[in-house]
């Protein structure tokens, strides 16, 4: 049984390459995108895999991210 932690990233259009080749490297499923002035995306993360991701995540300059909760 694989458990999850939910995550609300924003950042700037700058950074969506790197974070869309980080999310497709590691096969993150998404379930809400939008692209607007500022980019969010709301990403399921298993909590195996939880730190290393976030570390990754967080090393772009306009990250900002908020932890939605496990399920």
């Amino acid at each position: 049984l694989e458990v999850y932690q939910w995550f609300r990233i924003s950042f700037d259009y700058l950074d969506m390459p790197h974070i869309m080749n980080l999310i497709k490297k590691n096969d993150i499923p998404m379930s809400e995108k939008i692209f607007e002035s500022e980019c969010q995306l709301t990403l399921r993360l298993k909590l195996a895999q939880k730190e290393e991701i976030v570390h990754e995540l967080k090393s772009f300059h306009s990250t900002k991210m908020v932890d939605l909760g496990i399920y």
